[in-house]
């Protein structure tokens, strides 16, 4: 009897807390469960004050270099985390920078000035690890509540929101870019969109699980796969899962094929084509001058700071260690301008060369199809 009466207390305790935090974080008082995000520091009031978040100077010029490297250098979460480690940024708990922590923090809204309460709710795991053992807790598992039920708080912001969604959109293109999967020759890899819910479809090998009579053996079979498909809305997102089906890749690949040589062999609709985009092409040519010039200017900034450091170290102001890191810190980021403007030379000799295929639109539909015809 005793267990039941602490059991119903328990749980009123539960409740009483979880409607005290709702109605602190309904008005605008700060909620937060664990340690906040990197770049942030908890200040804690006199008795009976509320509990605020203010910026913690010391990391939160690290918080804008991350986002400043995905946006301007495209760099990745795994390139982001390598260069802090070579700089020897160290993190808040681990022992280095991972491409996880990295992707953790791009996606946190609190950069930009707003965090959220009550996003996720407690439930039970569809499959639990051992189900033959008693669970001390049946709600071990979390889920991602709607949209509607999310408490904003504010929070001093480090980063604009339209920054934030350019790094994840850089992000995203991170993951589709290079090829890894080999075992398919993937004519539309990256190409194919969800008609479902508008994502990039990934390819994927499956193998079959029932024998092939004519190969004695089991066969792999291409799909294009919309990756929401099978990954749980918490980690994609969304709400709900994607209901598009799975496409065959052989298929598919053979369709388009043949659409693209039907289409060469026009060249009129080609030039047409090619012709706007030659005509987009100009029009970024001219940020990327701007953004060249921007690159050298930089290049001239690093160099008298080099120059600088030199003075101080021989004045006596540095030491050698400290001259030492310092200048590897310039380095690193000279050898990124450096091939920031080798791409951007790059781009300018593809425009180039749109040009002159403009001018032989026919001759260069002639090799297209050659060439597909020993394909």
């Amino acid at each position: 009897m005793q267990g039941v009466f602490a059991e119903y207390e328990r749980t009123k305790i539960v409740e009483r807390t979880r409607r005290g935090k709702l109605y602190k974080a309904r008005m605008g008082l700060l909620v937060w469960q664990g340690p906040p995000p990197y770049g942030y520091r908890i200040v804690r009031g006199p008795k009976g004050a509320p509990t605020t978040i203010s910026i913690d100077e010391r990391e939160a010029p690290w918080v804008r270099k991350m986002f400043e490297w995905v946006v301007e250098e495209s760099l990745s979460a795994r390139q982001v985390a390598k260069r802090l480690n070579r700089l020897g940024v160290a993190p808040r708990r681990a022992a280095c920078w991972n491409q996880g922590s990295v992707q953790v923090m791009l996606r946190n809204p609190a950069y930009t000035g707003t965090a959220y309460y009550n996003r996720h709710e407690s439930a039970e795991p569809g499959r639990r690890r051992n189900p033959a053992a008693y669970p001390r807790n049946w709600k071990s598992s979390r889920r991602m509540r709607p949209k509607e039920e999310w408490i904003p708080v504010p929070v001093p912001a480090l980063v604009s929101s339209e920054r934030q969604e350019r790094a994840l959109e850089e992000i995203r293109t991170h993951r589709w870019r290079f090829a890894r999967n080999t075992l398919y020759p993937y004519l539309l890899r990256t190409l194919v969109v969800c008609g479902e819910c508008g994502r990039r479809m990934c390819a994927m090998t499956p193998r079959s699980w029932w024998p092939h009579h004519t190969r004695g053996g089991r066969e792999w079979y291409p799909y294009y796969e919309c990756p929401t498909h099978k990954q749980s809305p918490e980690d994609t997102g969304h709400l709900t899962k994607c209901s598009s089906r799975r496409v065959r890749a052989d298929r598919l690949d053979e369709v388009v094929w043949r659409s693209l040589g039907e289409f060469l062999q026009r060249p009129e609709v080609l030039k047409v084509e090619i012709a706007a985009y030659a005509e987009d092409r100009r029009s970024s040519a001219r940020g990327e001058a701007s953004e060249e010039k921007r690159l050298v200017e930089r290049q001239r900034q690093l160099e008298r700071q080099r120059a600088r450091l030199v003075d101080a170290y021989q004045a006596g102001l540095l030491e050698v260690s400290e001259l030492r890191q310092r200048g590897e810190r310039l380095e690193i980021e000279q050898g990124e301008i450096r091939r920031r403007e080798e791409e951007l030379q790059a781009l300018k000799a593809s425009g180039a060369r749109v040009e002159e295929i403009y001018q032989e639109v026919e001759v260069f539909c002639a090799r297209l199809r050659e060439g597909m015809d020993r394909l």
